[in-house]
């Protein structure tokens, strides 16, 4: 809908939800208005539909205070943002003006809050405050001290304007930039942003913010790793968020193997069905050839479908994932090649027509060869689902190797999952003619302990689950 001015009697917006992105302007004697993001005031976007955005233009009860401009947010992503400034699609020559317009000074309120998100904990907290003094009357200036205050669920961050006087109102009066933060602080338990500006007014004099009131927040995202594999010589597999941080290993035979194996029967699979972090569940089959001949490591649904090959963001946020899988280890071989292939689906099961975003994902092998296979960015604004691939690279060429290993990196929206109803799968084919380069197999004990004292330390705040 266009952005158009609003008589002083238009309707009074009511928040049908009060969840919703809102924003208040009071002022004197109790007189106020709300409009509510996606109601009969909110000229941005489409009536009864929230769109994050709320144009305003509009005159509280009695026309006193006469407010024009846009409040917006961003609260999907991992950056929480509540912005008040002006329009920027607005022809006026004075967007983002609020203004006193009666005859007496007085101190206004305009009040605006985030619509809620899931609980999260947020660092970085800024708070932003700039903007113009003016009175386009021919009467003085004569502004008061501006009182700006972000609340990020229950801790303030304040800042303070001048006073600013000018009997003559010879030109715009510059406010700030005014900045707080404490940037190393953690606030939990945040479900939403809210900010109040209290304006002290004199007669017909305004603020502008060409600039803007901003209150900023950087959510605290778990991250972690699942790693299958890693302990002595048995097939391992390591799946989570990416970063490092929490994680959760699976050994083949150890806790967290589901396989028909089960706990300490080492069987070359493994089967799973955990949430790693309480934002990664993951659920699939991890199975490995070492024998003599072709070595491979593959991941992918289970035979019987149970364990349906499903990885998926259950956080609020879009957050990056990454699984690895190493086979167990095998006498020195010799090999010639490698292949690595991909293929899956992305989707979001929620229902109605959630989006669907998984803008980046990879598979890389790491022994005998690095080998690397990109997947393609999937953008689905209107939910459905994705399929891509089989892709595939190769490599060649004489090397030595003990064991098989892969990595599997995505990036997922909120909700957002990739299942592998075909596979993820590297195939190593044996040949002659390599120099005897490797350590004795039973040196490889040491090695993998090494390997997993690093990991530990790397991996801050592992939980391991294991079974010797």
């Amino acid at each position: 809908m266009s952005f158009v001015t609003i008589a002083t009697f238009a309707l009074i917006a009511q928040c049908g939800n009060p969840n919703a992105l809102q924003i208040t302007f009071s002022a004197p004697g109790g007189n106020q208005r709300t409009i509510c993001d996606g109601d009969a005031n909110d000229f941005n976007g489409t009536f009864g539909t929230p769109n994050g955005v709320i144009d305003f233009s509009t005159v509280t009860p009695g026309g006193a205070f006469t407010v024009r401009g846009q409040l917006r947010e961003s609260v999907d992503t991992g950056t929480k943002r509540l912005i008040l400034s002006l329009n920027p699609d607005d022809s006026l020559s004075y967007p983002g003006t609020f203004r006193n317009t009666s005859a007496a000074a007085g101190t206004f309120t305009v009040s605006v809050s985030s619509s809620t998100f899931g609980v999260v904990e947020l660092t970085k907290l800024l708070l932003h405050y700039q903007g113009m003094a003016w009175d386009p009357t021919p009467g003085p200036l004569a502004i008061g001290s501006q009182s700006v205050t972000g609340m990020i669920g229950s801790s303030p961050l304040s800042v303070t304007g001048p006073a600013i006087s000018d009997p003559n109102n010879g030109q715009m009066v510059p406010i700030g930039p005014y900045d707080a933060s404490f940037p190393m602080a953690r606030v939990s338990n945040v479900t939403r942003l809210t900010g109040t500006l209290l304006l002290p007014l004199g007669p017909g004099d305004q603020i502008q913010l060409p600039s803007s009131f901003d209150i900023e927040g950087e959510q605290v995202v778990p991250t972690g790793r699942l790693i299958v594999g890693m302990n002595s010589q048995r097939l391992a597999f390591t799946l989570g968020p990416g970063g490092g941080g929490e994680g959760l290993i699976i050994f083949d035979g150890g806790a967290g193997d589901l396989s028909p194996g089960g706990v300490v029967v080492v069987d070359n699979i493994i089967d799973f069905n955990t949430t790693v972090g309480g934002v990664f569940t993951a659920t699939g089959h991890v199975i490995e050839t070492v024998g003599l001949g072709s070595k491979s490591l593959t991941l992918r649904e289970d035979p019987t479908n149970v364990f349906t090959g499903t990885f998926r963001n259950v956080s609020t946020v879009e957050s990056s994932f990454t699984l690895d899988a190493r086979s167990s280890f095998f006498p020195a071989d010799c090999f010639g090649s490698q292949s690595l292939t991909y293929d899956g689906t992305a989707s979001d099961p929620t229902s109605g027509t959630s989006a669907v975003r998984i803008p980046s994902h990879s598979v890389t092998t790491t022994s005998p060869y690095s080998i690397v296979v990109i997947g393609p960015s999937i953008d689905l604004p209107t939910g459905g689902t994705s399929s891509f691939g089989p892709l595939s690279n190769n490599a060649s060429g004489l090397t030595n190797a003990r064991f098989l290993a892969m990595t599997w990196n995505f990036r997922a929206g909120r909700g957002d999952q990739i299942q592998t109803p075909g596979t993820i799968q590297t195939t190593a084919s044996p040949t002659s003619g390599c120099p005897a380069d490797l350590p004795a197999l039973s040196d490889i004990g040491m090695i993998a302990a090494v390997g997993v004292l690093l990991a530990l330390f790397w991996l801050r705040g592992l939980t391991r689950s294991s079974s010797h």
